[in-house]
């Protein structure tokens, strides 16, 4: 009689096989994500590297062209003194974004060219900030431009550093300038004047776009490509590649938690703005011979600042 009796077959999983199976897929996510997300952070940095080095080489090119590198702005931007980013127009294939600057305007004045968003200074691995129209800079500008990733070789010392000459680097001796030091007159670093060597010495760094607001100290001028102003887009060596010492700004929103120190309390010429990034462990740097590297933020100070240096005569 038990031989006739149909025994059941059993379809599908228990309770407890079912949650063991979720368990080892959730441990197979964990496992896997970290090694998903360092994968596409290598991709973007890859990226953003061949964008840096297209600037370099847009910077070569205006050499060739005119030959020197794209004049450093003394003061606010205007008719006589054009931000480089603009300079670089022509040779990042925006001729036609260039050819809508009017001359009879004022720089400020020039929305169409200085609200453009440029995707070739723009890291994928960093937000892209606009900064807000109805900001007002203690420069006296409005804002409505965005902001970008990659800054100018200031050099060793501060904003001031060639006029004061108050700063020292890190062999205690005065601060030496990078192809872009704010000097009056400068009529345009021209390559032999970097006794350097075009392989040692930096052209444009990382920089972060950081946030901002509209007035007083909610104002953030890192990483504008558009605006003169200390602090903007001039990148100094005094401290290293993503630095946990304070920016020293007389704009900026300190925010540690988001790898922006900053200070304000600081007189104009003594400003100055460190290379950052998004990568893990340090910035993309382009030389002035467009070749690449990749800065370790633990590098000796001394090692990161002689690359900042284009006639100091400086060795490692």
């Amino acid at each position: 009689m038990r031989d006739s009796i149909p025994r059941r077959t059993r379809v599908g999983f228990t309770l407890v096989e079912l949650l063991v199976v979720i368990a080892i897929i959730g441990v197979l996510v964990a496992l896997l994500l970290p090694a998903v997300q360092a994968a596409r952070e290598s991709a973007r940095r890859i990226d953003c590297s061949n964008r840096i080095r297209q600037l370099g080489l847009s910077g070569q090119n205006h050499h060739d062209s005119v030959g020197h590198l794209p004049i450093p702005p003394w003061n606010t931007p205007d008719l006589g003194s054009l931000p480089v980013t603009f300079q670089l127009l022509p040779y990042i294939e925006e001729v036609n974004l260039a050819g809508l600057f009017d001359p009879n305007l004022s720089f400020n004045e020039n929305r169409l060219v200085r609200e453009s968003h440029l995707l070739a200074f723009q890291c994928p691995s960093d937000e892209s900030i606009q900064y807000p129209l109805s900001s007002v800079d203690a420069g006296g500008d409005r804002g409505g431009d965005y902001k970008g990733n990659y800054g100018l070789n200031w050099g060793q010392g501060d904003w001031g550093q060639k006029n004061s000459r108050r700063t020292v680097n890190a062999a205690g001796l005065p601060a030496d300038v990078g192809p872009f030091e704010r000097i009056q007159d400068n009529p345009g670093t021209e390559f032999r004047q970097i006794t350097d060597g075009l392989s040692n010495t930096m052209l444009m760094m990382e920089m972060i776009q950081a946030p901002t607001g509209d007035r007083g100290n909610t104002i953030d001028r890192r990483g504008r490509l558009w605006k003169a102003y200390a602090g903007s887009n001039q990148i100094s060596t005094q401290t290293g590649p993503n630095s946990s010492e304070p920016d020293l700004i007389q704009q900026c929103v300190d925010s540690p938690q988001d790898d922006l120190p900053c200070s304000t309390r600081i007189d104009w010429l003594s400003q100055r703005m460190a290379a950052r990034s998004r990568h893990p462990g340090g910035v993309n740097v382009v030389m002035c011979d467009v070749s690449v590297q990749f800065i370790n933020e633990d590098i000796d100070l001394w090692a990161w600042q002689v690359r900042s240096s284009m006639a100091g005569g400086d060795t490692e």
